[in-house]
């Protein structure tokens, strides 16, 4: 019964509308053909061919249905969920800490990203192995520059973005999960200038993830 109201739900306004029209000429189609006659072959057709419709309209949803459910199930269960957590100053180093929400991530490490037309690009350094479900990561930064400039530590990633107009830049955190063979992960993110931002001036957010093909991908 629950299933044929997810089918009722999902055939929309207009789905339930013609159906139930169909239903309507149904059984004035029976009580016509009773009242003033028919043959037996156009009785039948009569009587067979809209139960048949609903029947074959449900049997077509079901089977989208439970492809979707299985689609499902088999791309969410063991999932890493990783997100920036902070950029800040750690002992001698400048740095991001990354946060796993999800389970178990192996080979996690961040690609370098360019940050705009600056000629800079910011480097993370180091790769882990794994980082187990609620566990911290924290990677060294660096700016290193293509136009022959002196590179920087990576407190100095406000002020490269502030001189070069770069609002924004998107870098992906790539990883791998238990599966045999494994599924490969791409928890894209953002940092964004902002000058009432705590300290460093930069916000840190997590756009959405989406699955690489294996070898991972630089972004």
């Amino acid at each position: 019964m629950r299933k044929f109201w997810l089918f009722v739900s999902d055939a929309g306004g207009w789905g339930v509308a013609s159906n139930t029209a169909s239903i309507v000429l149904y059984l004035l189609g029976i009580i016509s053909a009773s009242k003033y006659g028919a043959s037996i072959t156009a009785f039948v057709i009569v009587a067979l061919s809209v139960p048949l419709f609903w029947v074959g309209a449900f049997i077509a949803w079901k089977k989208q249905h439970d492809g979707r459910i299985k689609a499902e199930k088999r791309s969410s269960p063991g999932r890493p969920s990783i997100a920036p957590s902070s950029y800040k100053q750690k002992d001698q180093s400048f740095g991001m800490t990354i946060v796993n929400s999800g389970y178990a991530a192996y080979d996690v490490h961040i690609p370098d990203v360019p940050v705009g037309d600056s000629g800079y690009v910011l480097q993370f350094a180091g790769i882990f192995s794994v980082m187990p479900h609620r566990d911290q990561a924290f990677f060294e930064t660096w700016l290193e520059n293509h136009l022959g400039l002196p590179g920087c530590d990576g407190g100095q990633l406000f002020e490269v973005m502030q001189q070069a107009s770069v609002q924004a830049i998107e870098f992906g955190i790539l990883s791998k999960d238990t599966e045999s063979p494994p599924n490969c992960y791409r928890d894209k993110c953002s940092i964004t200038c902002d000058n009432n931002a705590h300290r460093t001036g930069l916000v840190l957010r997590h756009i959405e993830q989406e699955i690489i093909p294996a070898p991972m991908q630089s972004v």
